[in-house]
């Protein structure tokens, strides 16, 4: 799997005096009750990281290479494929206080040097966490993390030991901490569909920012796509959404409902148990927009992130 690498480098600053005279000039001794050591983090954004493809057909074994970051919703554009992130969130914890941030920036692509991290810390014992993501609106509070929107997320806690006099030199590696769970309609879209709608239980929007994992604070999650006069006729349109992994293995719940013309429910399917695994796609392939005539089942496929050639396949009684 290609990465994000980013190069830390600590180091001090070193004053020379020059040789004077000591009656032409007398340098006060400054009071200095702690030294302070620049430290840089520089982030180098090669593309090492793919994001999940999210085209709005897959044909079966012909899975394309990877395009956009996340899905788009209703009304939004879909985004450059190169933009995985667009915030980075920068976050000191003291080992000796190790609840409480000791400071936090965040850097946008707006800011000159996006992807360079100034800073200046005493020595002394860190861990340092960095958190790549698209929400504006995240709250940083003691070490959990909450979003208003989940999108495509990296995330790394490291640790780190500063000293005076000392240069360190490291090459970090930031991991994805997302799912991307898809629904791919087997069945083609009806001119008397009017919008499809997932609604998510158990659905994570805090993480842990020691370990990147889904706190146990779950909130309901809902996903509506109003369908296009393009879209009659055509198969294999998918409908996804991001998800942090729930600690302890936790699982999901999602109510999948088509509505038609005049708002009365075409279909409905209920997927239990549905497993979010860190850098991997979950995507279930079924009917999701055709009156129920029979029994039929999804099909799931467990895709990881690379080169998409994983995929285990499971058949899901409705």
């Amino acid at each position: 799997m290609k990465k994000i690498t980013i190069k830390a480098i600590a180091f001090t600053s070193l004053v020379l005096l020059c040789g004077c005279d000591r009656e032409q000039m007398e340098l006060p001794i400054p009071n200095v009750k702690e030294e302070v050591i620049p430290v840089q983090f520089t982030i180098d954004l090669r593309k090492e990281i793919l994001p999940f493809p999210g085209t709005k057909s897959i044909p079966p074994l012909n899975i394309p290479e990877p395009t956009p970051a996340r899905p788009a919703s209703e009304g939004e554009a879909t985004p450059d494929p190169e933009e995985l992130y667009n915030r980075i969130d920068y976050i000191v914890y003291d080992d000796e206080q190790p609840d409480t941030p000791l400071k936090r920036k965040q850097f946008t692509p707006q800011d000159a040097d996006f992807t360079i991290v100034y800073d200046s810390l005493p020595a002394g014992n860190y861990h340092i966490c960095f958190l790549a993501h698209q929400d504006p609106n995240i709250v940083i509070d003691g070490r959990t993390a909450t979003f208003d929107n989940v999108y495509d997320t990296f995330h790394l806690y490291h640790p780190i030991a500063i000293q005076a006099g000392e240069q360190i030199i490291e090459d970090i590696t930031l991991r994805r901490i997302v799912s991307k769970i898809e629904f791919v309609a087997s069945d083609a879209v009806s001119a008397e569909a009017k919008q499809f709608t997932i609604n998510v239980d158990g659905y994570p929007n805090q993480i842990d920012l020691s370990t990147g994992e889904g706190t146990a604070v779950h909130i309901p999650y809902q996903q509506t796509y109003l369908f296009k006069s393009e879209d009659v006729g055509k198969s294999g349109l998918s409908h996804a959404f991001f998800t942090f992994v729930p600690a302890s293995s936790a699982t999901l719940s999602a109510r999948l409902t088509t509505l038609d013309q005049q708002d009365e429910i075409r279909r409905e399917r209920e997927v239990p148990d549905i497993q979010p695994l860190a850098n991997y796609i979950i995507r279930y392939t079924g009917i999701l927009y055709t009156p129920k005539t029979s029994d039929d089942t999804f099909t799931i496929d467990i895709v990881n992130d690379g080169a998409w050639e994983e995929t285990i396949d499971k058949e899901i009684e409705e």
